[in-house]
């Protein structure tokens, strides 16, 4: 695999489905490249063959990233792409590992604590504080 331009086969390699592939994963990898295809960047088009590039950089890497968003299933495809060439040339920049974290939103409501009320607290627990 050449940094040039990829040729068919290659192309084939990155995009094929792994052994024992989940069918939801067929479908992240048919939105990945419609994101590719449509999104300008160039390491984009470079992995489906439409643009030569002489080496990809880490910055073209968290371009494409940037492309994708917060989807952890499409950034973890490209990850996935990015490894399969790297395979193939070692140093080869990989995309990074998304993901999902769900936490609960934040308790603090900036809104409800102003500088006032966090005043009002303090004093509160110095009263306290001086109590026990």
């Amino acid at each position: 695999m050449n940094m040039s331009r990829l040729n068919d086969q290659q192309i084939e390699y990155l995009w094929s489905a792994a052994p024992y592939e989940p069918d939801w994963k067929r479908e992240t990898r048919e939105r990945l490249r419609l994101i590719a295809e449509n999104c300008g960047v160039p390491l984009g088009q470079w992995l489906l063959g439409t643009r030569a590039i002489r080496e990809v950089t880490v910055e073209h890497v968290r371009e494409f990233e940037a492309q994708l968003g917060t989807d952890h299933t499409l950034r973890n495809m490209l990850r996935s792409i990015t490894r399969r060439v790297r395979s193939q040339l070692p140093r080869f920049p990989l995309a990074r590992l998304a993901i999902a974290v769900e936490r609960s939103a934040n308790p603090i409501n900036p809104d409800l604590y102003t500088a006032e009320r966090l005043r009002l607290s303090r004093q509160l627990l110095q009263a306290m504080q001086a109590g026990f």
